[in-house]
């Protein structure tokens, strides 16, 4: 269950951040397909990278009506990836690189082809690392 509270609201959070415009004036950076490459948990100060195992290239896809979705993975008892959970919801750009993701808030920084997305809440901080497909 805790797992898919923290999927959710990264996702949610990521969205949230990305809906940032381009200096010309196009649409915003966050809106495309992209896959999950790396996580960090920072609790009490420290930075442990997570072992992703079939959240590894977990998809999220944003589109341009303000609406995501994104699909979780988790491994069946055989150690197959099977799909656990499908998220859908909206996003919502709130300036200054803060996003918002079904009400969660996130912070997302791009990096060319890449967005980092952080997410706090009572248990710590999350970060994770997003590639455009």
């Amino acid at each position: 269950m805790k797992k898919v509270i923290l999927v959710a609201a990264v996702f949610l959070s990521i969205l949230s951040i990305s809906c940032n415009k381009d200096d010309d004036g196009g649409q915003d950076s966050l809106i495309g397909e992209w896959i999950l490459t790396a996580r960090a948990e920072i609790v009490n100060g420290v930075t442990v990278a997570d072992d992703l195992g079939c959240e590894l290239n977990e998809p999220l896809t944003v589109k341009a009506d303000g609406t995501f979705s994104a699909i979780d993975f988790d491994q069946d008892p055989n150690g197959k990836c099977v799909e656990e959970n499908k998220i859908d919801g909206k996003w919502k750009n709130l300036g200054s690189g803060k996003y918002s993701f079904d009400q969660n808030e996130v912070v997302i920084v791009f990096e060319g082809n890449t967005f980092i997305s952080t997410f706090t809440n009572d248990e710590g901080t999350t970060k994770d690392t997003f590639q455009r497909k």
